[in-house]
């Protein structure tokens, strides 16, 4: 707490004499598709600055000061919804800082819920996941809520933002025509994964992602056993895993089913490239069976 406590004093120390060399306003994104999103909309109109970068884990990281500074110094901040990172952060964020317009880009998604419990007559939903970016579906929703929230920072640039919207509306169909034409003889198909990041990517497409991690703890020598034991059953031979993680269990599960490892890279900026390549590596690592 101390820790968190002097980097919002060194950012509120410093955000009076920071001076924007670019002249242009802040915009602070969580993750970096996100900055890629808004980049596709808001053309150079802001300055998109990113939060968590590449390769660090979104569920623990802490930003530094600067990236504080920039963040104090910005317009709005586009919250991607339920990374740990958020939840752990978000209150602070916003005490430090109460006049930030703060938008949560999650909040049209159809959200996938880890658990459900009864209470009564209702149904309590808890433990979202958070990887909304990993599905064009998704990411179509995503995009009208910056448009939205760019018309109302700049209402000035709202010509110029309504055309790039519908361009990248047709970059996003696109891709989600690409996938479904990709996935269209695999359906049902399952792929193993450390981090269950292809929630909705599964979904979407009628894929059945088996991940190793659950609830962010490690797996067990038992479920390891039953993922060996479901893998050899489906044929499977390839074992995905994301580049901030430790491949030691996913190397163990590999040498056992004869497969391989291949690493994919959920926060990299280029969505489409990403995406692409996601689905290109599942495809093919079905057919290579």
């Amino acid at each position: 707490m101390r820790k968190i406590f002097i980097l919002f004093l060194i950012a509120s120390l410093f955000t009076a004499c920071n001076n924007n060399k670019t002249n242009k306003k802040v915009i602070t994104v969580s993750i970096a598709p996100q900055k890629f999103f808004v980049e596709q909309i808001a053309d150079t109109i802001f300055d998109i600055q990113t939060l968590i970068p590449v390769g660090a884990a979104p569920a623990t990281y802490e930003p530094t000061a600067k990236q504080l500074i920039n963040l104090n110094n910005s317009i709005a901040y586009f919250r991607i919804g339920h990374i740990g990172f958020e939840q752990a952060w978000m209150s602070k964020i916003k005490d430090n800082n109460p006049q930030l317009n703060i938008i949560d880009c999650s909040k049209e998604t159809n959200l996938i819920y880890a658990k459900a419990h009864r209470h009564g007559d209702h149904v309590h939903l808890e433990g979202v996941d958070p990887h909304i970016w990993l599905s064009p579906k998704s990411v179509r929703k995503q995009a009208e809520i910056i448009l939205n929230s760019l018309i109302n920072i700049s209402p000035e640039n709202s010509k110029l933002f309504n055309a790039n919207f519908n361009k990248f509306l047709s970059k996003i169909d696109s891709v989600d025509t690409y996938i479904t034409n990709a996935t269209e003889k695999i359906k049902g198909t399952k792929f193993i994964i450390f981090h269950p990041a292809l929630t909705y990517f599964a979904r979407d497409y009628n894929l059945v992602q088996v991940p190793m991690e659950m609830d962010g703890k490690t797996p067990s020598p038992v479920y390891i056993k039953e993922i060996i034991d479901l893998a050899k059953q489906n044929d499977i031979h390839t074992v995905f895993i994301q580049k901030e993680f430790d491949s030691n269990n996913a190397q163990l599960i590999a040498k056992e089913i004869n497969g391989k490892v291949i690493q994919i890279e959920p926060l990299m900026e280029n969505w489409i490239k990403n995406i692409t390549e996601i689905t290109d590596q599942i495809v093919t690592s079905t057919k290579n069976k």
